[in-house]
């Protein structure tokens, strides 16, 4: 179970490394996507995550 969540804080940081990496005009910043819409979104997956995790734990 903890490997799961394990692997998403692993792919949440592969993607802030990929965007801090990538160059400053990538489609995110010419769409002018606010930051508290991206946290907001970002937020929303991590609930999606969790929600799924609990579901697989009473399944079992």
């Amino acid at each position: 179970m903890k490997n799961l969540l394990l692997l998403g804080f692993v792919l949440a940081g592969l993607c802030f490394a990929e965007a801090a990496t990538a160059a400053p005009t990538t489609a995110a910043t010419s769409q002018k996507v606010s930051p508290d819409r991206h946290r907001r979104h970002m937020q929303r997956l991590h609930r999606q995550s969790q929600v799924r995790v609990r579901q697989s734990k009473r399944s079992r």
